[in-house]
């Protein structure tokens, strides 16, 4: 009888000790939050806020893709927590396309602000009649230019369609005779501008900057950063958006800390959302 209790007791004890010997690797599996993203600058985003969500005790783990497709599939699969990368509207055509995949976006961080740069005027408002306007030949960024001048009350688009949906064909007021020209490629662009070429042009950020185009001095139209539908949003799966490390995250990731990373970091390539 001795021998069975002690036994049994032995047994108890290794179990005990085997059970708490897998507890700090099921503590840090619930802690981790795995999260996919482009390079630049979400990846480097995340890093800046991963010091303080350790500090809430959560281990973010960043993996960098180098395309827009094995982020949200993998979410979907979940092999990810989150990701951040896209902006809504092309979370939503790539649903449209995937409708099995429950992804939700919870909340914007960034944007990459449309600008318009021009050597000849001071403001929209200034452009002749005739004036050039150029971009480069990407259309799934026309509609949202052509909105933008739409905006500053210079053409009039279709009203029955989706305005960031809009090509030049479908401008139906154009008082000013504005020659929109956009069929150019974007590396090109500010070797273009800088020859004289454009009255106004829309050259992306990251183009301008490696031209040495100053992002305040030469700009004559910086969209509002309010203007939030193309901000860039950290997405996840509708079972999963109400997790807490996902709330701590976007916490860090609005924090005043965070938004003045973002500041001085990108020099207005990226600007925080309210």
């Amino acid at each position: 009888m001795k021998l069975s209790l002690l036994t049994r007791f032995g047994a108890l004890l290794i179990t005990s000790l085997a059970l708490t010997a897998c507890q700090p690797d099921q503590q840090e599996k619930s802690n981790k939050l795995t999260i996919g993203a482009s390079s630049t600058p979400y990846a480097e985003i995340l890093e800046f806020v991963k010091p303080q969500l350790e500090k809430d005790g959560i281990n973010l783990d960043i993996r960098v893709f180098n395309d827009y497709i094995i982020p949200n599939q993998a979410l979907a699969d979940k092999e990810l927590d989150a990701n951040f990368f896209q902006h809504v509207p092309y979370l939503n055509k790539t649903l449209a396309d995937h409708p099995d995949w429950k992804l939700v976006s919870v909340g914007a961080v960034h944007m990459h602000p449309y600008r318009f740069f021009s050597q000849k005027h001071k403001s929209l408002q200034d452009l002749p009649n005739g004036a050039k306007v150029l971009s480069r030949n990407n259309i799934s960024q026309h509609g949202h230019i052509l909105k933008l001048y739409q905006d500053e009350g210079l053409i009039k688009l279709r009203s029955d369609i989706d305005p960031d949906d809009a090509t030049i064909d479908d401008i139906v007021e154009n008082p000013r005779n504005l020659q929109f020209l956009f069929t150019y490629d974007a590396p090109l662009m500010p070797q273009i501008y800088k020859n004289g070429e454009a009255d106004v042009a829309s050259i992306d950020s990251h183009f301008a900057i490696n031209a040495g185009l100053d992002l305040t001095k030469d700009v004559i139209y910086s969209e509002p950063a309010a203007n939030s539908k193309f901000a860039n949003v950290v997405v996840t799966r509708e079972d999963n958006q109400n997790d807490p490390r996902i709330t701590k995250l976007m916490a860090a990731l609005k924090s005043d800390e965070t938004k003045k990373f973002i500041l001085d970091n990108y020099k207005g390539e990226a600007v925080p959302v309210p």
